[in-house]
């Protein structure tokens, strides 16, 4: 080969990876643009990030959003209580029919701006749905409840309107997923609850909320649905329970339970469905067991003050079907869910409730006996559950009772030894179905021969 061949092909070598250079250039522009802003990093004068693909500017598409969102909220709610002061002005100085007219053009308004702004705006339009939603409901309430001068003096029809406005919010939140009217619907309807001010028209609606807030949470995706559901529900009881200080004037107990509870027990049925619902990421098992905790915990408060203020004398009936309906319920979740520490809560919750009706039929001390035996049973259903959980706490509550137990009582022989065998054969369960149950050391079948040991030598020394 001639050298002027030679040069020929080194230039066109050359010239071949100058423009492969050039083009791996412009895609890596073009693909990453954190390229260009590292090459313009170290300029006197940064200029403004920008989108090579479409030349959009990036710095005003981030200007834009925070206008979008952050002004349309403060815009929405100065909107808000401008229009709520504009019409108590105009109720003090007009008459009722034009006050209704105008709120309700208001309300109009609001939907008409909110529709016009969906293309361009979706964000402002989805604030400004929310805001005609909450004016709806707001205005309709205040036509006769929570006003000095009310505007429509039967309460009937008052109720029914209230009634057709959360229901066609609640339309409107099933069938376009609105999280934002769903909490609208979930919230007025607990507060015209608590405004209609009468037991069973009251404690119905509680009832209303704890199912829609179950079934709305699945439809919109939306977990926080669910635990407003529950704060409303049981808020609206607990208000109920207190005489209703916000119209009656006077934080009190109710002189007559007028068989309000019963609707409380069905809330926590409700509530208590959703651990029957499968599992999902919606749904997930901490979800799940918040859910059934912070359930519980709110039907026990309101079950302490049902029993402390009506049933004290007579509650072992009441805390009997408690207990049987927790023990059945848990056996339910646990052959027919993966939730295994939800079907030992609902088991445990059944097992203190048999203890307490053990204490109203026998008393103390004569009772111990029968929560020794209890505890037996106990860690059979820990074993039949594989639940190590049970285990634990039954272990932590037998600890307390015998503790209880030689402070709050005289040496009864029956007893001592009652809970002497209990504790010996509760540690050879554990050491027989110990891999059943995943547990890995002796810790929790020696607290039980340590505790048989001390009460074999209370039971000799007495």
């Amino acid at each position: 080969m001639s050298s002027s061949e030679k040069v020929i092909d080194s230039n066109e070598i050359l010239k071949s990876l100058k423009s492969l250079e050039s083009r791996v250039s412009e895609l890596e522009t073009i693909i990453n643009a954190k390229s260009n802003v590292a090459y313009n990093y170290e300029d006197e004068e940064v200029p403004e990030l920008t989108n090579p693909i479409n030349k959009i500017n990036m710095g005003n598409v981030f200007e834009s959003k925070v206008g979008e969102i952050g002004l349309a909220w403060i815009g929405n709610i100065v909107l808000l209580f401008g229009i709520i002061f504009l019409v108590q002005f105009i109720r003090d100085v007009s008459t009722p029919l034009i006050s209704i007219v105008f709120e309700y053009s208001a309300v109009a308004g609001v939907f008409i701006l909110s529709r016009i702004l969906k293309k361009a705006y979706s964000y402002m339009s989805s604030i400004f749905n929310f805001n005609g939603h909450l004016l709806l409901a707001f205005f309709t309430l205040r036509l006769h409840f929570f006003n000095d001068e009310v505007l429509v003096n039967n309460t009937a029809i008052s109720i029914l309107l209230l009634l057709l406005v959360i229901g066609y919010q609640v339309y409107v939140a099933i069938k376009n997923r609105s999280r934002s009217v769903s909490t609208v619907a979930l919230f007025f309807l607990g507060i015209s609850a608590i405004a209609i001010n009468q037991v069973h028209i009251m404690l119905p609606f509680s009832l209303v909320i704890a199912v829609l807030s179950i079934y709305l949470s699945l439809r919109t995706s939306w977990i926080k649905l669910l635990f407003l559901g529950i704060f409303m529900a049981y808020f609206v009881n607990i208000i109920w329970f207190l005489n209703n200080p916000f119209v009656n004037e006077k934080l009190e107990i109710i002189k007559s339970h007028e068989f309000g509870y019963i609707y409380f027990f069905i809330i926590a049925l409700v509530f208590s469905s959703i651990a029957l619902i499968k599992k999902t990421e919606l749904f997930s098992k901490p979800i799940v067991i918040s859910a059934v905790i912070l359930n519980g915990v709110s039907f026990s408060i309101l079950l302490f003050a049902l029993i402390n203020t009506f049933f004290s004398n007579d509650y072992v009936i009441l805390l009997g079907i408690v207990s049987l309906i927790s023990l059945t319920y848990g056996i339910i979740v646990q052959l027919k869910t993966e939730y295994r520490t939800t079907s030992a809560l609902y088991a445990l919750y059944g097992f203190v409730c048999m203890s307490i009706a053990f204490f109203g039929i026998y008393g103390y001390p004569r009772t111990y006996f029968l929560l020794a035996i209890q505890s037996l049973l106990v860690v059979s259903f820990a074993i039949w559950f594989r639940s190590k959980f049970i285990v634990m706490m039954n272990s932590i509550l037998f600890i307390l009772l015998l503790i209880f137990y030689q402070s709050t009582s005289p040496q009864l022989n029956g007893v001592n030894i009652s809970f002497t065998l209990v504790a010996l054969v509760s540690a050879r369960i554990l050491n027989w179905q110990k891999e059943r149950l995943t547990i890995k050391t002796d810790f929790l079948r020696n607290i039980y021969l340590i505790s048989a040991f001390l009460m074999m030598m209370i039971t000799i020394y007495h």
